[in-house]
């Protein structure tokens, strides 16, 4: 009998690593684990992703777009909105003439309108720039906002400055 026992016993062994129940159940949670896996993965990539973009949009410059960049002055117009000739506004006697405007990421700005001396036609200062505007205080106390005009893609056209002198007042568009 004891022969018999121990065939029982490897029968019901083996009856127990034949049963297709606990088959299906190791490829489902094979299964299951793999799906699991995917998830978690797919999650921690995204996850990851979202956190690049998240850190390259708050850690751009927001004076990115007008700072080392000489902006030139094209044109001009007056207080009543007619085209003004530059060296008229400049008042000098080069008709290709132009000034220059130039942002530094420290947050300082110099504006050169008149040629000659450049202690008498460069003008220095602060600026901030939000919402489209360019609040600049001048290193003699004066303060001016300069209006940002943008393209129709977004990026900036130009940079319109209000400017005195003697001859008038005048908005001074720098590109």
């Amino acid at each position: 009998m004891q022969s018999g026992d121990k065939m029982s016993k490897s029968v019901k062994k083996n009856k127990k690593k034949k049963n297709p129940a606990n088959k299906g159940n190791t490829a489902a949670q094979k299964r299951k684990k793999t799906v699991k896996t995917a998830l978690i993965t797919a999650f921690v990539l995204l996850a990851a992703t979202a956190a690049v973009v998240l850190i390259i949009i708050f850690s751009k410059n927001p004076n990115g777009d007008i700072i080392n960049r000489e902006w030139t002055s094209k044109k001009a117009v007056t207080a009543s909105g007619d085209e003004a000739e530059l060296a008229d506004v400049y008042n000098v006697l080069y008709s290709q003439y132009s000034g220059t405007l130039t942002f530094q990421d420290d947050g300082t700005f110099e504006l050169w309108l008149t040629a000659g001396d450049p202690d008498d036609g460069t003008h220095k200062g602060q600026y901030k720039y939000e919402n489209g505007v360019i609040s600049a205080e001048f290193d003699r106390g004066e303060t001016k906002d300069f209006t940002v005009n943008y393209s129709e893609d977004g990026s900036i056209d130009s940079i319109a400055v209000p400017y005195s002198n003697d001859n008038g007042s005048y908005t001074v568009y720098f590109y």
